[in-house]
């Protein structure tokens, strides 16, 4: 249910940005949105990465 909540909560938010900001402007923003998601999702696999050899050489 919840899933579906934020399903229309989505829609309805896309939408108003394309209404507000023009296509190319949200597109210009989910871009840059997506590339911060990415980097933020390598450096915090990194850090796990990086702690859990150096705690397996520890062993």
């Amino acid at each position: 249910m919840l899933d579906r909540i934020m399903f229309q909560v989505i829609l309805l938010g896309t939408g108003f940005l394309l209404d507000a900001i023009g296509l190319r402007s949200m597109a210009a923003a989910f871009d840059v949105i997506s590339l911060l998601f990415i980097i933020y999702f390598f450096v915090k696999e990194s850090k796990q990465h990086a702690a859990f050899q150096q705690h397996d050489r520890s062993l």
